[in-house]
């Protein structure tokens, strides 16, 4: 198995946040044809892995852009090989859905499955993408292990019952360990998605051991925030920030069903519209220190979303 190289990204908000990252680590840069529907980049040692969305000052999704449209700097030094670059991303989906399942949602559970199972439904290409899906109150449950079949996964999501407190970060430390130990030759996008408040009530871990799991799993961090509007900006606001943000994911509201349902479309849309780029960084040395990357649109009324650097580190 071809070692891996951790992907970190720093961001700093409110609270003490030590570098968040996504990478499926090294890679190289040959293309086999799997299907109609993608493609295998197989992994290799010293080149990393970005995956990444455009946007422009709308907000708007920019899904046709060139390699040449961007500057990319390892710290601070171009990278010696750009190996590819590989737009609206075809790459199979590895998806973690995480429910918040405690007393605090009983009144948006009908809604939040719905939501749920039709965004599985949608995203999920039989034979490329897999998913399993995690409840979480007062344990953390798995529903469903990894699996192509959005019915089945809709069936488990239909089983939860809220109750009990939230184990918030446990849960999603757990997630990102399921992610991690998926041990694949090929490269793939590793999400997140996490349904909640970003309160926690119940869990043995801290928030500097979601940050540390995060950086482990590679994996990009969206939540639907179910935070009711109130004018100020909440700890638990603050926690889904921090915790997605810097992964190059992001938060999206979802207060309501209305929200919910807008927020898993456009969520779609963002899964469909990632580019991915792999390069070798100049004088690559595994170390262990935290290399920043600056991934710049040559266009300065566009917005890249991504992580914003990685650890040279050859563990796994």
């Amino acid at each position: 198995m071809a070692k891996r190289l951790w992907i970190a990204a720093p961001f700093v908000v409110l609270l003490r946040f030590l570098a968040l990252a996504q990478s499926t680590g090294p890679m190289a840069s040959t293309f086999v044809p799997v299907n109609a529907l993608s493609f295998t980049i197989q992994k290799n040692v010293n080149e990393v892995n970005l995956v990444f969305t455009t946007t422009d000052s709308k907000g708007r999704l920019q899904p046709n852009l060139r390699e040449s449209d961007f500057r990319l700097l390892d710290n601070r030094v171009p990278p010696d090989a750009i190996r590819y670059f590989q737009h609206q991303s075809d790459l199979p989906l590895r998806v973690g859905l995480l429910i918040d399942n405690s007393d605090s949602i009983a009144s948006r559970i009908r809604y939040e499955k719905k939501a749920a199972g039709a965004f599985l439904k949608n995203v999920l290409r039989p034979g490329v993408d897999q998913a399993f899906v995690v409840a979480f109150d007062n344990h953390v449950n798995l529903l469903h292990d990894y699996t192509d079949d959005a019915r089945a996964l809709l069936k488990s999501v239909d089983g939860m019952r809220p109750g009990g407190y939230t184990r918030f970060y446990d849960a999603l430390i757990s997630a990102a360990d399921k992610l991690r130990d998926k041990n694949e030759t090929m490269v793939t996008r590793r999400v997140l998605i996490v349904i909640s408040d970003g309160v926690d009530t119940a869990s043995r871990a801290l928030m500097h051991d979601v940050q540390d799991a995060a950086i482990r799993a590679d994996a990009s961090i969206f939540a639907l925030n179910t935070t009711y509007l109130s004018g100020q900006y909440s700890k638990g606001e603050a926690v889904l920030d921090l915790i997605s943000l810097a992964t190059g994911g992001h938060v999206l509201r979802a207060h309501d069903e209305s929200n919910l349902k807008k927020a898993f479309v456009e969520l779609q849309k963002t899964l469909r519209s990632q580019y991915t780029l792999g390069y070798v960084p100049s004088g690559f040395q595994a170390d262990g220190t935290f290399h920043v990357v600056e991934l710049v649109p040559n266009n300065p009324k566009l917005r890249v979303q991504c992580r914003h650097g990685y650890f040279a580190d050859n563990r796994r």
